[in-house]
């Protein structure tokens, strides 16, 4: 069975030794694939280490709020091309999310775009609807906010969506789009 790594409180889950062979680190990330050989009361065993049954999701469900998991990548570094909690880019972090609920999603932003057909007003805006100018995507968490990758930053942060708009203006940039896509 395979099963996916959740945590709500760490970015990375320490995991209990069943013999010498682990991994370098001894840590799994939040969103590590593992395969499992026998679930009992408290742990699922694998091979070579024991996790706690609560840490993980059995990839044969879906994920009831997809979105609540937005909130482990609030603070994580900026990394160019990264996909984890380790580091993570603006178009990454998105992918992520999809991905975890079992979806395609593509990797580029300049893809992502192109992908999403349902577009939408600024006044229309709800939790997980995307936002898009130059280069880069943002995920909104409501109607003022939203949360990137953010590179000038180095970290991912929450930013108001009204403040974003006034700075591309600014800069004479503009919103690209806003669009919806169905986390199903």
């Amino acid at each position: 069975m395979i099963l996916l790594i959740k945590l709500y409180r760490k970015k990375h889950l320490d995991i209990k030794k069943k013999n010498k062979k682990i991994f370098k680190n001894g840590y799994l990330y939040f969103g590590s694939k593992i395969e499992v050989k026998k679930i009992d009361k408290k742990f699922s065993h694998t091979d070579k280490f024991l996790i706690k049954n609560k840490d993980i999701l059995c990839l044969k469900k879906k994920v009831n709020k997809p979105l609540s998991f937005l909130k482990f990548f609030r603070g994580t570094k900026y990394l160019w091309g990264g996909i984890s909690i380790n580091g993570v880019d603006c178009s990454g972090m998105v992918q992520s999310i999809y991905k975890l609920n079992g979806q395609f999603f593509p990797r580029d932003t300049k893809d992502q775009i192109k992908f999403i057909k349902n577009k939408i007003s600024i006044d229309k805006v709800r939790m997980g609807d995307l936002f898009f100018w130059k280069g880069h995507v943002g995920l909104a968490l409501n109607k003022k906010f939203l949360i990137h990758a953010y590179g000038p930053k180095k970290k991912v942060i929450v930013s108001k969506i009204n403040v974003i708009i006034n700075k591309l203006r600014k800069k004479r940039l503009s919103l690209l789009a806003i669009k919806r896509y169905k986390l199903k």
